[in-house]
């Protein structure tokens, strides 16, 4: 499998990607319908709409330029937040570790 990398920025066309892996992966594997992939990308333009990197992160996992995976965390109250978007692309489960844009492990 090839080389993969994590990053914490967001990028262009990574709504839509994000939104277009959810959607395809959660209707293959458990059957969801558009209504789930319009929630993701509602959930994705607030999020970006809203962002603030005090109290929201998201990781995305890169492989041969595009995104194999995804998990942030958002701030919901000021003692809460909420874990988003994990999803690992299949072909990329339980393949080890990769290097943050950071250059860190």
């Amino acid at each position: 499998m090839a080389n993969w990398e994590i990053r914490h920025e967001m990028k262009p066309g990574d709504i839509g990607y994000l939104t277009y892996l959810h959607g395809t992966l959660y209707a293959k594997e458990y059957r969801y319908d558009q209504t789930f992939e319009a929630y993701v990308a509602h959930g994705l333009v607030e999020f970006v709409k809203s962002f603030n990197p005090y109290r929201d992160r998201i990781w995305l996992a890169e492989a041969e330029g595009r995104i194999v995976g995804s998990v942030a965390i958002v701030r919901s109250t000021k003692l809460d937040a909420q874990l988003r978007w994990y999803v690992v692309h299949p072909d990329y489960r339980e393949e080890g570790s990769a290097k943050s844009s950071s250059g860190r492990p």
